[in-house]
């Protein structure tokens, strides 16, 4: 396991400060040469075994290092997650620690089963998953079968699955080390079909009654198959004493047996099971017979046993007692994995995610590169700039009514302000509110009439769309609508050479009140909090139809933040969330 790497238990992991690679250094140079020495007498001693693994990795490659301190690193790094209930990056980093296993052949190593156990964590205290958390910690016993809980992850709801994982593993290894009985004579049912020998998942059976199931052969087709019914133990370790497989095949009856510690003869059972896709109270009832060797048995049709998984429980009732054995509950049932799509559901949750990390690992890099805002970023922007030209129909002037300007293009304002807040919904798309404030200077001398407009305010929602991305730059296109003064149009004061005024001041028209907005932009991103931009929008206004161009360039700031969410115990009490997301890190030792 791991070749040659070091043993690992939960203590370890949880040592943040310290990671394996570290401790190596602490080793005195004198005891390093002694090491040199001894390695290089039981190499030369070992030669020819080691030929034999030429193929595999060397002990204490540096690959294989590096891959097990970045698998520990990661660990930590869950389980800081886990504890600040940031479970989808719990899981990320999980996943990210089996693909660094996969790659260097550490798929059978304690930190590959130390890290099915944390993924166990994620599904049952993150995503409320049992079954998915009982398939993990069955992976991690199936490489270590000694391996414990890690304790700063230990709940009630993870203990639970934890032992039910322990004991279907148990149990499951427990009849695979049997000696497979030889079969018995078909019965007269199945005298048309072959006979084949009993299932391995059977305990050992003695002479007595015998069942005949039915499962499929090679080629799909069904066969019957007889298998011989167990003696009972000879002391029944628990009140209600089942012993099952962890594992079932696809498509074969599958025969239940059980015996209670008291009141054998008397006791009574029912099995109650339901496929993968039932509505959660759909349980189908078997009720138990009592076979020859004293067993409640029950034999749950090949058909049922279909998809992922068959979820169960067992309800016993002995004379005299009130409360029933149960093992497993309809509201939290005992989970058989269907051997082939469970193994599949495992693969496609841990070994297929290969690819999507990858893409997901390119677009962080690519991104760390480059600069861009990251999604979920919250950002500021301030730009100034000027209109270019701007239209309007004959309309009346905003400070002497009695006058009107002919419909055409006229020079616009100066300058103008824009103030906006966005959100960065993906890596393309962006979501903000902007407010324009635009001035414009009065030419009034000598005018004594109504105030002229020298300001017009307005405020737009609008969506930003990035078509094109090279580096750190990106160009856009934005849409959006609003409402206000939006913009005016500047009359200049008209007068000819013999100073004869036909408009004896600057006036403005104003647009409004609805203002539809379209652009087009480019932004550079200096790092992921600063950019600088352009941006060009054409506004036009209703029902007063006015159309204005204008030119921008301003600066962005982003920031995102990662909130905590709040933790809630398994008896639903919110609790504070940990000062920090790492684990404490270990007292100095003593020199």
């Amino acid at each position: 396991m791991g070749r040659g790497l070091p043993k690992l238990d939960a203590a370890t992991i949880l040592r943040a400060e310290e990671p394996y690679i570290m401790k190596q250094s602490r080793v005195p140079q004198s005891s390093l040469t002694i090491i040199a020495v001894s390695l290089a007498v039981v190499c030369t001693a070992l030669g020819p075994t080691r030929a034999a693994f030429a193929g595999n990795k060397a002990d204490g490659d540096p690959g294989d290092q590096a891959a097990w301190a970045q698998m520990i690193a990661l660990n930590q790094k869950a389980i800081a997650l886990i504890r600040a209930r940031k479970f989808s990056a719990a899981k990320d980093a999980l996943l990210e620690a089996l693909v660094v296993a996969k790659d260097a052949k550490l798929e059978s190593s304690e930190m590959m089963a130390r890290t099915y156990v944390h993924l166990a964590a994620v599904y049952v205290t993150g995503e409320k998953n049992r079954d998915k958390g009982v398939t993990q910690f069955a992976l991690a016993l199936k490489i270590d079968p000694s391996i414990t809980m890690t304790p700063e992850l230990d709940t009630p709801a993870l203990k639970s699955a934890y032992l039910l994982a322990r004991r279907q593993a148990t149990a499951s290894a427990g009849s695979e080390s049997r000696p497979t009985p030889a079969p018995s004579p078909p019965t007269e049912a199945s005298e048309s079909v072959p006979a084949v020998a009993a299932l391995h998942d059977e305990p050992a059976a003695g002479k007595g009654e015998a069942t005949t199931i039915t499962k499929r052969g090679r080629g799909g087709h069904k066969v019957a198959v007889v298998v011989s019914d167990p003696d009972l133990p000879a002391k029944v370790p628990s009140p209600l004493y089942c012993p099952l497989p962890f594992e079932i095949p696809p498509g074969q009856d599958l025969i239940v047996r059980c015996i209670t510690q008291k009141q054998q003869k008397k006791a009574t059972a029912t099995f109650y099971y339901r496929s993968e896709g039932a509505k959660s109270e759909d349980f189908t009832l078997a009720m138990m017979r009592r076979n020859v060797k004293g067993w409640l048995q029950a034999t749950i049709p090949g058909d049922a046993i279909k998809g992922k998984s068959l979820g169960y429980y067992i309800e016993a009732h002995v004379p005299g007692s009130s409360e029933a054995l149960m093992l497993g509950r309809s509201d939290s049932p005992n989970v058989f994995m269907i051997r082939g799509a469970a193994d599949a559901a495992a693969k496609s949750d841990n070994e297929n995610i290969l690819d999507t990390l990858k893409v997901r690992a390119a677009d962080e890099e690519d991104a760390r590169r480059n600069h861009r805002r990251e999604p979920g970023a919250i950002w500021l922007s301030l730009a100034g700039g000027s209109g270019i030209v701007g239209f309007h129909s004959t309309e009346s002037l905003d400070g002497d009514s009695s006058l009107h300007s002919v419909a055409g293009f006229t020079v616009a304002t100066p300058f103008q302000l824009e103030l906006e807040l966005g959100y960065q919904w993906d890596k393309s798309l962006s979501l903000s509110a902007m407010g324009r404030y635009q001035h414009a200077t009065a030419d009034s001398s000598g005018y004594t009439g109504r105030p002229l407009l020298t300001s017009a305010v307005a405020a737009y929602l609008r969506a930003r769309y990035a078509f094109f991305t090279s580096g750190a730059f990106q160009s856009y296109a934005s849409a959006g609508a609003g409402g206000g003064n939006n913009f005016l149009i500047v009359i200049a004061k008209q007068c000819n050479d013999t100073n004869t005024c036909v408009l004896t001041h600057s006036d403005t028209i104003h647009g409004g009140p609805v203002g539809i907005l379209f652009g087009a932009g480019a932004i550079y991103h200096l790092n992921r909090t600063f950019g600088l931009f352009l941006d060009v929008n054409e506004i036009a206004t209703l029902p007063k139809f006015m159309a204005l161009t204008e030119v921008n360039l301003g600066l962005s700031i982003a920031f995102k933040f990662e909130k905590t969410a709040p933790v809630v115990n398994d008896e639903g009490v919110m609790e504070k969330p940990p000062e920090n997301d790492a684990p404490e890190s270990p007292p100095d030792e003593a020199p």
